[in-house]
């Protein structure tokens, strides 16, 4: 405030609805500071209004906006849309032929919500199931590799990572 005296010493606050606080610096500066920890999958964006008030008689204010935007940290893990799939393949089918898909969903944003998909080791019979079956890690996508016979194999479970 260019004014002198009480009618140049100026305070500003903002509303005390927002996780911030205002911490005087030095002669009329001040900080926006966090009054805890942030969370940008509840709240991504923040526009807090500072008002700057005045000592003087009568009282002047003015007001700014103020937009914080949160940037996302890798925080969520990868979610199945389902707690489990079961697919079906007829016996004799042909090797590369789409049995089904599993889908994973993450709340994190951009390179952080990127999802691929991996099978945990394990074996169907005396073979292990990466002779059986393929995900492709992109798309969820579950693919036999072999013909199934069904005297031979009846069911097998595959474990997948997202």
């Amino acid at each position: 405030d260019r004014d002198s005296g009480d009618n140049g010493r100026a305070a500003c606050s903002i509303p005390g609805n927002v996780p911030f606080a205002l911490k005087s610096t030095v002669q009329n500066y001040y900080e926006l500071v966090t009054r805890g920890p942030l969370d940008r999958e509840a709240v991504a964006e923040y526009n807090i209004s500072i008002t700057a008030t005045d000592r003087g008689a009568p009282r002047l204010a003015s007001e700014r906006v103020i937009r914080v935007q949160l940037s996302d940290v890798n925080d969520n893990p990868p979610v199945f849309t389902e707690p489990s799939y079961v697919m079906y393949l007829k016996e004799n089918n042909l090797p590369g032929l789409l049995i089904g898909s599993v889908h994973a969903a993450d709340l994190d944003t951009e390179q952080n919500a990127k999802v691929t998909y991996s099978a945990l080791p394990g074996d169907v019979g005396d073979l292990p199931f990466s002779s059986y079956v393929s995900i492709n890690s992109d798309s969820g996508h579950v693919y036999a590799l072999r013909s199934m016979d069904y005297e031979r194999t009846r069911d097998f479970e595959v474990r997948v990572r997202a």
